[in-house]
């Protein structure tokens, strides 16, 4: 809490605004993934987001990237720190994801929909919670707010999230996330 530390936040703040997000594979023989990366990055008007998402990193100190797919490219989404969890395998590797988020709904009845005529609201807000393994893709959506608190309590509080659990395949073989963190020699 004191000005040096706000001064020294402020300075990296102003310097990952400079010179932006960079993501770069470990592999790229021909250069052709580095550019697909930067077509999604422009795709995704990340330099509108960028202020939002330094600021999370910076205060939480780590991070996750969600490669979303979507037909034949994918929407960049990041998760500050209370926004998922990752787990590792002993090789360090990402073990699943799981994120939890909300989204707005259009539509419904007034009686469902109460807050679709007050001022400011979109519509009908739901939760989301995504667990992503390399093989597959358990999606639960729900009208209550989903905690991760929830899932390992095994009484009540699992079975009264008023949701849906789905199962998808992940054709993808892999894990599309990046966990970054903001260590000293990054």
């Amino acid at each position: 809490d004191t000005m040096i530390v706000a001064s020294h936040l402020a300075q990296m703040r102003t310097f990952i605004l400079r010179r932006g997000i960079e993501f770069f594979c470990d592999q790229d023989s021909y250069g052709k993934r580095k550019q697909f990366l930067a077509q999604l990055y422009a795709e995704n008007q990340m330099e509108m987001k960028l202020d939002s998402v330094i600021d999370y990193f910076l205060c939480d100190g780590q991070g996750l990237f969600y490669f979303r797919p979507n037909g034949e490219s994918y929407q960049i989404l990041y998760f500050a720190k209370n926004q998922y969890r990752a787990y590792r395998n002993q090789r360090n590797e990402l073990d699943s994801v799981e994120l939890i988020y909300s989204f707005s709904v259009k539509g419904g009845n007034a009686l469902t929909n109460m807050n679709i005529g007050m001022p400011g609201q979109r519509g009908q807000k739901k939760f989301i919670r995504l667990r992503v393994f390399k093989d597959k893709i358990e999606q639960t959506i729900s009208d209550e707010r989903i905690e991760f608190e929830d899932e390992g309590s095994g009484g009540l509080n699992s079975f009264n999230q008023g949701g849906a659990t789905e199962t998808f395949t992940n054709t993808l073989g892999f894990i599309p996330a990046v966990e970054i963190f903001n260590y000293l020699d990054c």
